[in-house]
């Protein structure tokens, strides 16, 4: 029984797992002794062009980047060491046989020769006062890489620390004492990127654990969060999208037997969202069903409204597929 005044302490884990897209790597290149050009779908015009030069053992200037607006990008299509790119596969092979040559890999070589997001392991701890109210808590989070594997080994040493595993690590609420401690370990098969890099964890369980802790205050977990923002603009911003959010989705309405709502709130990038997700349990098999989530938006100015909205539900259908 989790009373107040009392350490309370959950942890929480996240798995691997693979974006597992309907288009897998594929690049075009036509190479020649001083040269040439590759077409690939890639995040990094720049690394692409370097890394074909440096396995031809050319200057990036003889090289030819051109960008094919295909597929999804989301941390898969970071180069990584030891895997070699598509552009870089298709370079080599151009140039050996003196034709343009196009390499596209199969579902099976996607999956065995692509990276996963890393394992994570969260142990979440706070206490309570005797108004309900946060005194102290702690996040300790343990993390394979999100992004070293694409950067040369010595900066992971000098840094000690993955900013893209650490990404969300960080409580946004007002809290008087706060400690996060994260941990870099090692995997034994290539991690990468995997979208929201290790946003998607650390807010999973940050946010879960909030809703703990306001089961054991006794308190809505929307009037909770409102109550721990921080006085400042940030607050001012998660405020409004919480209670943009909460009144859209009909927070707090009665629910059908089996049905639950919850809510959740991050901020990342400059970026404060919040979210209501409308599920239902079957008690017999034990299977969730989404069956609607509501989302609010705080991006600053937008340039493109289809774009962002196009992100958005995006990100609501993959991190959806990465919860069940």
């Amino acid at each position: 029984l989790l009373k107040r005044g009392m350490p309370i302490s959950a942890e929480y884990r996240s798995g691997m797992a693979a974006h597992a897209p309907m288009e897998p790597e594929a690049a075009l290149a036509i190479m020649g002794p001083d040269g040439g050009k590759v077409w690939t779908a890639t995040q990094f015009e720049t690394s692409a062009q370097r890394e074909v030069a440096e396995a031809l053992d050319l200057e990036p200037e003889q090289i030819e980047v051109i960008p094919t607006y295909l597929g999804g990008g989301f941390g898969r299509k970071i180069e990584l060491e030891g895997i070699p790119s598509p552009a870089v596969e298709a370079a080599r092979l151009s140039r050996a046989v003196g034709a343009p040559v196009h390499v596209g890999w199969d579902r099976f070589e996607e999956m065995r020769d692509g990276f996963v997001r890393p394992l994570t392991h969260h142990q979440m701890s706070a206490v309570l006062d005797d108004q309900g109210q946060i005194e102290a808590m702690m996040h300790e989070q343990a993390s394979g890489d999100a992004l070293f594997g694409g950067f040369p080994a010595p900066v992971g040493k000098v840094l000690g620390f993955d900013f893209g595993s650490t990404r969300g690590a960080q409580i946004l609420y007002s809290i008087a004492n706060l400690d996060t401690t994260v941990w870099r370990r090692q995997m034994p098969i290539p991690t990468g990127s995997w979208r929201g890099l290790g946003l998607m964890a650390n807010v999973f369980a940050i946010e879960s654990f909030f809703d703990e802790l306001a089961h054991a205050a006794g308190a809505d977990p929307l009037q909770f969060r409102l109550a721990h923002l921080p006085d400042d603009a940030l607050g001012q911003r998660m405020g409004a999208v919480l209670q943009a959010v909460a009144e859209q989705a009909g927070w707090g309405k009665s629910q059908p037997e089996g049905w639950a709502q919850g809510l959740a709130c991050s901020n990342d990038g400059g970026t404060v969202v919040a979210e209501v997700a409308e599920i239902s349990l079957d008690q017999d098999s034990g299977r969730i069903r989404v069956h609607r989530v509501v989302a609010a938006v705080d991006c600053g100015r937008t340039i493109n409204p289809d774009g962002a909205t196009a992100q958005i539900e995006g990100s609501i259908v993959m991190g959806t597929s990465a919860a069940l």
